[in-house]
């Protein structure tokens, strides 16, 4: 496929929604299993209005053989130039780069074979698993990619679940003025909303199932370990060890700058060491898993407890009428 940015421009108008699922290629093991199991939920996702297609930067020729090899029921989308995942920033891993290079080594030791095989040798950059759900005017409804981290596989594990995505997709078309309403407040008022949420015991509860359910749940506890950890003396080791270096139990996703930052500042014995990882980590979450969270029906159900209006052009008591 030459134009795959033209081609999805043609391909959402013709339906509902249009489910993208960017895998890394024929050799990927976890992407085989991962596109496998959407197959039992196709039918489902044509019967609400939609269409799901599986898009790689392996050439079409490899694209084919993995349609015809993985028997799937939906369409595999070749593209070699990663158009789309630069278009809608989803991220890929560059051969002249460490996580590149990591992520090689540790399929050669997981499935004890010869490099050229992970990825192909004509490969320059491979694409990070993620998820895009456009509506019907072009406009991106869902969005999530997967964080390159060592105990992850590079991304490779802990997936989110297409399932959830089909729920939150048919959430959204049940109850589509509320859920706009209440993007466009957030849009409009999204710190103080984050704020709120974290502020609210149930809704810091609710955000943190969310974020269990994409594999993030780390970032979340990390907040709040810093917080405590803030609010009396200590000196922060459980922290560090648990967050902080590459492979950790809970590794964070952080650039290297930020890491290597905490890391001076914690073993020169900064209480303060933390700040910068903290303020990277609150940010991210509010930008990219809590404007997922606002899709959700446990959001729209919270947001009638912590904003003053119910985002609708009636007054129902402050209660929002949201379709089961």
């Amino acid at each position: 496929m030459k134009d795959t940015v033209k081609w999805l421009s043609n391909t959402y108008k013709n339906q509902r929604f249009t489910i993208l699922i960017f895998y890394r290629g024929k050799w990927c093991k976890g992407c085989q299993t991962y596109l496998q199991d959407i197959d039992p939920i196709v039918a489902d996702i044509k019967n609400a209005g939609g269409e799901i297609y599986a898009i790689c930067g392996q050439s079409q020729q490899a694209v084919d053989e993995t349609q015809k090899d993985w028997q799937l029921s939906y369409q595999l989308i070749a593209d070699p130039s990663h158009a789309l995942v630069k278009k809608y920033n989803m991220g890929t891993l560059n051969s002249k780069g460490g996580k590149f290079n990591k992520l090689v080594s540790l399929l050669e030791k997981l499935y004890q074979q010869p490099k050229g095989n992970f990825p192909q040798p004509e490969e320059e950059e491979i694409a990070m698993p993620g998820v895009l759900v456009f509506k019907q005017d072009g406009t991106v409804l869902y969005k999530w990619t997967a964080q390159a981290k060592q105990n992850n596989l590079m991304g490779g594990l802990n997936r989110v679940n297409p399932a959830d995505v089909l729920k939150i997709v048919k959430f959204y078309f049940a109850n589509a003025s509320i859920v706009d309403s209440v993007k466009d407040h957030v849009k409009h008022n999204m710190y103080d909303t984050f704020q709120a949420v974290l502020a609210d015991p149930d809704g810091r509860i609710m955000f943190r199932n969310h974020l269990r359910k994409e594999f993030n749940e780390e970032a979340l506890e990390f907040l709040g370990d810093v917080e405590q950890y803030k609010t009396k003396v200590g000196s922060g080791d459980s922290i560090y060890v648990s967050y902080i270096p590459g492979g950790s139990p809970k590794e964070l996703n952080l650039p290297g700058s930020v890491r290597r930052k905490v890391d001076e500042q914690y073993h020169k014995g900064d209480k303060d060491a933390f700040d910068d990882a903290y303020s990277h980590v609150k940010v991210s979450l509010g930008e990219d898993s809590f404007a997922r969270f606002t899709n959700t029906e446990d959001f729209i159900r919270l947001a009638t407890k912590i904003v003053p209006t119910c985002f609708t052009s009636e007054a129902y008591d402050d209660f929002c009428m949201i379709k089961k």
